[in-house]
């Protein structure tokens, strides 16, 4: 059975790799976007778990969710069976400070973002739940207050939709160069 802790475990343990966060440091300090990069790191990552829970990870599946973790409906794991638990349908969206407003990062209509995917999350099918989550980094020191923003509407954005908050913590990053220091933060809600 999938539970709320194991995911959570999971999504930590994937900075526990000393190549990930070096790589997070180099993409923060240019401040660019690295959602897909992400995606494809946590897939793999979640490859274990799928196998002990008898299913397959999916990328860009089942409505176009980020990542799927679901049993299939054939031998060749060609589609997912709808019928079987679990059925996790996991929304990633990264966001710097650099885009200057957390409310347009995370609320500007007519774009797909961290709001779209919280909406979306609630009303997805899935068993037993849906997972968001975000990653907020900064080309900057740890703590600082450029950050407070970006993580304060985050939270009260899912507190609005009642989703669970399952991860919410800094993730230690080295400095990429002399000189260049970022952070980064993780926050990952599920539906209830």
């Amino acid at each position: 059975m999938l539970t709320r802790t194991r995911v959570a475990r999971e999504f930590r343990s994937l900075w526990d790799e000393p190549k990930r966060r070096r790589t997070l440091a180099r993409i923060v300090a240019h401040e660019r976007q690295f959602e897909n990069w992400w995606k494809f790191e946590l897939a793999t990552h979640l490859w274990e778990l799928a196998s002990e829970l008898g299913a397959h990870v999916w990328v860009e599946m089942d409505d176009r969710s980020d990542i799927v973790l679901a049993r299939s409906k054939d031998a060749a794991a060609t589609a997912i069976d709808l019928s079987l638990s679990p059925r996790v349908p996991i929304e990633l969206k990264t966001v710097g400070t650099f885009w200057t407003s957390a409310e347009k990062a995370y609320t500007e209509p007519g774009k797909k973002r961290l709001v779209h995917d919280m909406d979306a999350a609630l009303v997805r099918a899935c068993d037993p739940f849906a997972v968001v989550a975000l990653l907020v980094t900064h080309a900057g020191k740890t703590h600082d207050p450029a950050m407070t923003p970006f993580l304060e509407l985050a939270r009260r954005l899912a507190a609005q939709r009642h989703m669970l908050a399952i991860v919410d913590e800094a993730i230690d990053l080295e400095e990429s160069s002399p000189g260049r220091s970022g952070c980064a933060h993780q926050l990952a809600w599920t539906t209830a």
